[in-house]
């Protein structure tokens, strides 16, 4: 399933909201480690 830029920083701000990495990949079924790249990307931004 691909996701667009907009949706990977909507889920990067629930994380930086304080929802866990687990809730966020499970219920949107992203691997933990694609998740852990995305935030570092956005977070270079």
């Amino acid at each position: 399933m691909k996701f667009t830029k907009e949706d990977k920083l909507v889920f990067v701000k629930c994380y930086q909201n304080g929802e866990t990495v687990l809730q966020i990949c499970n219920e949107n079924q992203i691997p933990r480690s694609t998740f852990y790249r995305w935030i570092q990307t956005t977070s270079k931004l």
